[in-house]
């Protein structure tokens, strides 16, 4: 399980603390959702042994439980995001930095019939 003050440990000195940077933001986005997606559900059973309205033969506890557990599941689909945009976040980099630096310095020369 990736801890959240790995990140804080890695200083950008070079491109590859970048790439680590990116996937220890990804492992530690995706451990969290599953906690978060667990704990939805963990919610979800707990809350709905509350006894709601006799009337209504618990369907309006089902209902509150579903609304209360469903913000979790919203968190852990944030989490998602938050592990794809540190992915997107080093492609970005590759794209703006690491293509050129690496186009120029494997260009050959080129033949100048003029010369």
């Amino acid at each position: 399980m990736a801890n959240p003050s790995d990140l804080e440990r890695i200083e950008f000195q070079k491109p590859s603390d970048l790439e680590q940077f990116s996937k220890t933001g990804k492992a530690v986005m995706r451990d969290l959702r599953d906690i978060f997606e667990g704990a939805a559900e963990d919610a979800k059973f707990a809350l709905r042994s509350i006894e709601g309205h006799p009337a209504l033969f618990g369907l309006d506890v089902r209902v509150k439980a579903w609304k209360v557990a469903n913000r979790l599941r919203r968190a852990a689909e944030a989490c998602n995001g938050a592990a794809l945009e540190t992915v997107r976040f080093w492609a970005e980099y590759q794209t703006q930095f690491g293509e050129p630096f690496e186009a120029a310095r494997n260009r050959r020369p080129r033949f100048d019939p003029e010369a």
